[in-house]
């Protein structure tokens, strides 16, 4: 199929931006929907919809009381944030986040829901927009909503963004203010050795993806005050261990160098006294992934330094 010339692309975007914002509410549910079928195909559609002004009246239709219009409109601003230049339109748009973030906590449909957290996930990719974003009110607060959904898309979604934001050390604080650490450890705990999947094919593996995200947090002063409790140590211990899914063993011995690494001498004491540690560190070193083997690595060195000082 050609490639439709640029200059025409613009021209017919234009005209369905116009037709949205000035048209009837038909008109303007049609048009919501072009676009998000055009801002799927490639970066040249989606930055012409940029280019055209969308953005401000996409964030505007998040607050449609028709469901199919508000799943439309941040289905389309999620495609078109794909584009990078688009990612800054977004965040500069006035109100954008806040509506985002409503929509993650109230969307009408799951889908909406789901789509809301990945575009806030797809902004936070560029990382002068995470520490501005974690200082907005609801937007953790949505995302730990949607975090304990039942659905593992729901979740996986709510992870990623939580993910990114927490790579912002201010935001770190802010996140383990909100009571997430609790959320996650109990996902961890929860977990079932063989991850399954959902009617949609949907890997449920939420304890591996929770442990990415305590590993994040256990990085600053405030995750090793919450996570170096000896009940939470044992539970990360008996993640080293055989039996348990190569992603947990992996997360759960990044998340224990981590908590070593900042809380330093008074986490390894801790963490030396469970005796099947070190066996546990030992068999990922013969049978971890790649990761798992250099965390593994560094941990043993850790316990081994710390024995004898």
């Amino acid at each position: 199929m050609d490639m439709e010339p640029l200059d025409s692309l613009m021209i017919r975007v234009d005209a369905l931006v116009t037709s949205m914002v000035m048209g009837s509410l038909s008109d303007q549910k049609d048009m919501v929907h072009t676009l998000r079928i055009l801002s799927k195909r490639d970066d040249d559609h989606r930055l012409c919809i940029g280019d055209a002004g969308a953005i401000p009246h996409l964030v505007h239709l998040l607050s449609s009381p028709d469901p199919a219009v508000q799943e439309d409109a941040i289905t389309c601003l999620l495609n078109t944030s794909i584009a990078h230049p688009n990612k800054g339109r977004i965040v500069e748009t006035r109100g954008a986040i806040d509506r985002i973030a409503d929509t993650v906590r109230c969307g009408a449909r799951e889908e909406s829901r789901q789509n809301a957290a990945t575009t806030l996930f797809s902004v936070l990719m560029v990382e002068e927009y995470r520490n501005p974003i974690g200082e907005k009110e609801g937007v953790i607060t949505a995302l730990l909503e949607l975090l304990q959904h039942e659905s593992p898309r729901s979740r996986k979604d709510a992870i990623k963004a939580l993910f990114h934001l927490s790579l912002s050390p201010l935001n770190k604080s802010r996140i383990i203010r909100k009571g997430t650490l609790e959320i996650l450890l109990a996902m961890v705990e929860r977990r079932v050795r063989i991850p399954k999947r959902d009617d949609s094919g949907n890997v449920d593996n939420a304890a591996a993806d929770a442990l990415a995200l305590l590993t994040q947090l256990a990085s600053c002063d405030e995750g090793v005050a919450a996570l170096s409790k000896p009940k939470i140590l044992a539970l990360l211990v008996e993640l080293l261990e055989p039996g348990e899914s190569s992603r947990c063993r992996e997360h759960a011995s990044a998340a224990l160098l981590a908590l070593c690494q900042t809380g330093g001498d008074a986490v390894v004491e801790k963490l030396i006294e469970f005796d099947v540690c070190v066996s546990a560190l030992c068999s990922l070193l013969s049978a971890g992934t790649q990761r798992a083997k250099s965390k593994a690595g560094a941990l043993l060195q850790l316990l081994m330094v710390n024995e004898r000082s």
